[in-house]
């Protein structure tokens, strides 16, 4: 989910850099790509405000602690998933189904 927050460092109450939207590209060619997709995107009515996701050069992947992996799917009665992660995904899905 893109972030359109105007700080872009918000998750939920969870607050700073570490919580920010990125997107990370390896090639001039993918982050135009990616630049284009976000325009074409803030042309959408999908969004209140622009999508401050920001876009960076890829430097490398640190995977999660095990206990963070496949999260929502395994507590999927959890709270926070059920009041936003899994309402967030639904409207996801519905909008790209009307698309």
């Amino acid at each position: 989910m893109p972030t359109t927050r105007p700080s872009g460092n918000v998750r939920g109450a969870d607050r700073g850099p570490q919580y920010r939207s990125a997107i990370f590209y390896r090639h001039t060619a993918e982050e135009q790509q990616l630049r284009a997709y976000i325009d074409q995107l803030n042309a959408l009515p999908a969004f209140a405000q622009p999508i401050v996701t920001q876009l960076e050069p890829f430097a490398g992947f640190f995977p999660a602690e095990i206990e963070h992996q496949g999260y929502a799917a395994r507590h999927p009665q959890q709270p926070y998933i059920q009041a936003v992660a899994q309402p967030k995904v639904e409207a996801v899905r519905a909008f790209l189904q009307r698309q």
